[in-house]
């Protein structure tokens, strides 16, 4: 049972956390949207981010210790955590640019929500391997 409630909130907070994303990346580009209602729905849904983003954290590692993986699914697993990591790298590195750089046109933080959802299909790529081994 407890599985099964840690691996609902995982999923439910990744569905969460890769929609954010995508609704950052894809559907309000910001070249697209007007700045002010954009700077408006950011300042409210970070925080609600950085929650579901720990959360998601938390829920992964508690998972990883309830299974047993053989050769081949650690690697996918992984590869999985390495994405992960990227994400959480190029999350830092834009805060890091905006906030204490003031810089608001780096590579970084034009593209970081783009960066991120591409590796967010291969970290669901991979989760998905894991079980299909």
């Amino acid at each position: 049972m407890d599985y099964v409630f840690i691996n609902f909130i995982h999923l439910f907070c990744a569905i969460l956390f890769v929609g954010y994303v995508f609704c950052d990346a894809i559907i309000m580009p910001k070249s697209d949207f007007d700045s002010n209602i954009k700077k408006a729905i950011m300042k409210k849904s970070a925080l609600i981010y950085a929650f579901i983003f720990i959360i998601l954290i938390a829920s992964g590692i508690y998972l990883y210790f309830l299974n047993t993986f053989s050769k081949l699914e650690l690697i996918f697993f992984v590869l999985k955590i390495f994405c992960i990591f990227l994400i959480f790298f190029c999350a830092l590195l834009s805060i890091y640019k905006l906030r204490i750089k003031k810089q608001k046109d780096a590579f970084v933080i034009k593209y970081a929500h783009l960066i991120a959802i591409i590796l967010c299909l291969f970290v669901v790529l991979f989760a998905k391997l894991i079980f299909l081994v």
